[in-house]
Parts: C-alpha cells; structure tokens; sequence
C-alpha cells in the first residue's frame, strides 16, 4: 500500500491545482445561499474526472500485468510523456499573461453575482471538462493504482483518496464555511484574489514540480529494472 500511496498522493494534490475551479468555489461560498451553487459547481466539475477516471481505471485493469522480471513499460511510458509534457508547458506558463488574467477574474465575479445553481453546474461541467491537465495527472495514478497487487480495498481506497484529493479545491471552502460560518468571506475572497491574479505561477510552480517527480521516477523506475535483471 505504501508505493501505491507514493503515486495516489502527489498525483492527487497536483490534479487538485485548478485556481479557476478554486476561485470560483472560495467567491461562491462567500456569497448569500451559497449552498445550492456550492454544490451545484461542485457536482458539476466533478461528473468529467469521474467518468473519464471509471473508464481509465476499467481500461487499464483489462491489461495483463507485468510478468516477474519484466518493466512497467506502459507505466514508464505514461510517467514519462506525462512528466516532459508538464515540464515543457511550464516555460509558456511562467510567461506573464496579463489581459487572461484579467478577463478571467471579471469572468468570475460577474458569474458569482448573476449565475444560479443551473449556471453554476454547467460551468463546472465545462471548465473541468476541458482540464487536459487533470486528465494527464490522473492517467499514471489510475495505471498504478490498476496494476497494483494489493488486493480489491487497497485499490478501492487508493482510489478515494485520489478523487479525494484531486476534488480537494471544491470542499475545502465549503468545508471552511462550515466550520467558520460568515466572518471568512472576506478572507476567501481575498485569497481568490491572489489565486486568479497568480493563477499561471501557481501552476507553473505544479508543473514543474510534478514534471520532475514523474520523469524522475520513470528513471528510477528504469534504473532499478536494469539493476535487477
């Protein structure tokens, strides 16, 4: 289980890095009957990793496992394309991107303030819809937690975990509100700031970071295998 949960774990936390997602779910909460829109958002942007992930994870457990002695080739492979391609596409992120940021953030609030719950479900449908990024992460983590060989639960729960984590950024403010109740609006109101105004660093900083854990481990991966036979 430990391995597995070497995988699931950053994996998980890097898919979570969505700020448009996170943005709008710290200014939703901070609204009057956040609730519905809350949840609505949440329910909607959850739907596209979901499916994408059931049919991943049933495609992948139809593979035969490595015998003993052979490489992981399929999960080398994904660890490294996946791993080159984040590295790669931080260098256009960490570019400054003014006028996206600003029309992002304008998107945002006026949505916070006109948007009912329909509204709020069709756009988290449609933002984590087209999130080629939480795609790319969850692809080596689905693999890994497929071909592992400990047993049913261990799969069942790694797999909690992952969405668990990668959904991390629409519950937390629910979460917080909560638990806090009004007096943090103002607070994650200005965090959402911050995230929308940092939103490319933020993600250029994921990218690079879990760009090199995955091409890292692809090579550690490969190092051992020729190691041992």
């Amino acid at each position: 289980m430990i391995p597995l949960l070497a995988t699931v774990i950053p994996l998980g936390l890097a898919a979570a890095i969505h700020p448009g997602l996170f943005a709008l779910q710290l200014l939703i909460v901070g609204q009057p009957r956040w609730w519905s829109r809350a949840r609505a958002f949440g329910v909607g942007a959850a739907i596209p990793l979901l499916l994408f992930g059931g049919l991943v994870f049933l495609g992948f457990s139809q593979l035969p496992l490595p015998k003993p002695g052979e490489a992981d080739i399929l999960g080398i492979s994904l660890r490294t394309v996946v791993g080159v391609g984040f590295l790669v596409a931080s260098v256009w992120l960490f570019r400054p991107h003014p006028s996206l940021q600003e029309r992002s953030s304008d998107f945002l609030r006026e949505k916070v303030q006109t948007g009912s719950p329909r509204d709020f479900f069709f756009l988290g449908l449609l933002m984590n819809g087209k999130s080629v990024t939480s795609y790319a992460l969850l692809l080596p983590a689905l693999h890994d937690i497929a071909s592992a060989k400990d047993g049913d639960i261990s799969q069942a729960l790694a797999l909690v975990l992952l969405y668990a984590l990668a959904f991390s950024t629409l519950w937390l403010p629910i979460v917080a509100v909560a638990l806090f109740g009004s007096r943090i609006a103002k607070p994650l109101e200005r965090l959402s700031d911050y995230v929308t105004g940092h939103s490319f660093k933020i993600v250029g900083v994921m990218a690079v970071i879990i760009g090199l854990y995955l091409t890292g481990s692809a090579a550690l991966l490969g190092a051992l295998f020729e190691r041992f036979t």
